[in-house]
C-alpha cells in the first residue's frame, strides 16, 4: 500500500501551532517552490472542507539589495478595519470576514520580496498576530520532547537555545530551536507545538504533534550544572521578555501579561546554569526533581491531524511504516484489524491497481481522516491529471 503525498499546487495550506493559513501562490513562480520545500512538514493537503483561519493572496516583489535582515524590524498596525504588516521587504493587509461556520477568517493580500528569508519573516510576523487570537503565543525558545512532556527553554538571542537543540541525540525530539508556539487546550493544559521557524539548528519539528509542557527552563551559561526553582511571578516575568509581539497598546500588553501569568502559574519554572559542553542527559538529571513533580507519564491523545502528521513524518524518515487498519471499506483485500504496511508515494508515481492511503482534512483537527481506496484510473482537470480512487 502507498500513502499519497501532497500534490504540487498553487495553494500552500499550513498548520502551525494549530493555526491554519492558506497561502495562494499562483502569482509567485519563484517563491512557490521555495516555500513548498521549506514548509512541507507543516503542509496540509488542500481540501474544500478544511477551514483556515487566514487566506492570503501572495505576489512577488524585487529581491532586497542589502539582504532581508538589514533594516528595522516589522511593524504591525491594528485598526477597526483590519491588520497591516510591513517591513522593508514585505507588506500585507488583512481584514476579518465571516466563515462558513460563523468563525472569523482573516483575508488579505501581501507582496513579498523574492527571498526565502523574507517569506519566513512575513510568516513569523503573521503568526505572531494570528496565534494570540487563537489563545496562544510565540516564544523565542528551544523546545524538546522528553518522556511524556515537553521542556521549554526560553531565551533571548545568545542564550544557548540552538546549542541545547544540538545536544539532543534524536532530532525527532526537537520541536524548534528559535520560535515555539505555546497554547492552552480546553482543559487549561499548556502545550508546546513544533514550528518551522528554526534558527541555526535548521531541523526539528518533523511532525505537527505538540506535547504538554512539563517544565519551563531558563538557561544561563556557567561552569557547572545547577538548577533553582522560580516563583510563578518570576517565571511569568521572564517569559514576557521572550514573547514575540510586534503589536503595541495597553490591551495587547495586558493580554500578554495575562497569558504569561497563567503559564507561569500552571507550569513550574526553573533557572538552569549549564556549561556549553554539558551533554543533554546531564541537563535532564539536573532537572529531575522538577520533572518528577510534573508527573507526565504519557502524552495525552493527540488529534487525528497530529496523528496523521506523525505517520507522514515517520514515513519520510524511514521510508515505510506499519499500522492496524480500522474499517471495512477495502474488504476483502483489507479487513478490520489487519496490519497494513505503507510506503510514500506521489500522485505521479501511482499506477492503476495500487491501493492508496491519503490524508483527507476536515473542518478542524478532530475531523481529519485517512482514506484507503484502490486506484482505478486518472481524470484530466484544469489543474492537471487527477487520480480517481
Amino acid at each position: 500500500m502507498a500513502i499519497m503525498g501532497t500534490a504540487p499546487a498553487d495553494d500552500l495550506l499550513l498548520s502551525i501551532g494549530g493555526v491554519v493559513c492558506l497561502s495562494r501562490l499562483g502569482s509567485c513562480p519563484v517563491l512557490k517552490p521555495l516555500m513548498a520545500a521549506r514548509y512541507g512538514l507543516f503542509r496540509l493537503p488542500c481540501a474544500p472542507a478544511c477551514a483556515p483561519s487566514c487566506v492570503l493572496d501572495w505576489t512577488e516583489g524585487p529581491a532586497p539589495e542589502r539582504g532581508p535582515s538589514v533594516g528595522p524590524g516589522p511593524v504591525v498596525r491594528v485598526t477597526d478595519k483590519g491588520v497591516s504588516l510591513s517591513r522593508r521587504d514585505f507588506e500585507a493587509r488583512l481584514v476579518p470576514s465571516a466563515g462558513r461556520d460563523g468563525r472569523a477568517i482573516w483575508r488579505g493580500t501581501c507582496r513579498c520580496a523574492v527571498h526565502p528569508h523574507s517569506a519566513d519573516a512575513l510568516l513569523r510576523t503573521l503568526w505572531s498576530v494570528l496565534l494570540p487570537r487563537a489563545g496562544g503565543a510565540l516564544f523565542h525558545a528551544c523546545a524538546v520532547r522528553h518522556g511524556g512532556g515537553g521542556l521549554l527553554f526560553p531565551g533571548v538571542s545568545g542564550a544557548g537555545k540552538t546549542t541545547i537543540a544540538r545536544k539532543v541525540a534524536d532530532g525527532w525530539q526537537v520541536l524548534s530551536d528559535e520560535l515555539v508556539p505555546v497554547r492552552a487546550d480546553a482543559d487549561g493544559l499548556f502545550r508546546a507545538c513544533p514550528s518551522p521557524f528554526w534558527g541555526g539548528y535548521a531541523i526539528g519539528g518533523a511532525s505537527m504533534r505538540g506535547v504538554p509542557l512539563a517544565l519551563v527552563v531558563f538557561p544561563r551559561k556557567g561552569r557547572r550544572e545547577a538548577a533553582a526553582a522560580l516563583t510563578p511571578a518570576e517565571t511569568a516575568h521572564r517569559l514576557l521578555a521572550t514573547l514575540l509581539c510586534f503589536e503595541a497598546g495597553a490591551e495587547v500588553a495586558a493580554a500578554n501579561v495575562a497569558f504569561a501569568a497563567r503559564l507561569g502559574a500552571t507550569v513550574p519554572g526553573v533557572e538552569l546554569e549549564t556549561a556549553v559542553d554539558t551533554p543533554f542527559p546531564d541537563l535532564v538529571r539536573a532537572l529531575a526533581p522538577w520533572l518528577g513533580k510534573a508527573a507526565l507519564a504519557c502524552e495525552p491523545p493527540a488529534s487525528p491531524r497530529e496523528r496523521i502528521s506523525d505517520l507522514r513524518a515517520r514515513l519520510r524518515a524511514t521510508g515505510a511504516h506499519a499500522f492496524r487498519a480500522d474499517g471495512d471499506s477495502m474488504r476483502p483485500a483489507i479487513r478490520d484489524g489487519d496490519t497494513v504496511f505503507v510506503e510514500p508515494c506521489t500522485a505521479r508515481d501511482a499506477v492503476t491497481g495500487d491501493v492508496l492511503l491519503y490524508w483527507k482534512p476536515g473542518p478542524g483537527p478532530e475531523d481529519d481522516i485517512l482514506v484507503c481506496h484502490r486506484l482505478v484510473g486518472r481524470r484530466a482537470t484544469a489543474a492537471g491529471t487527477r487520480v480517481v480512487a
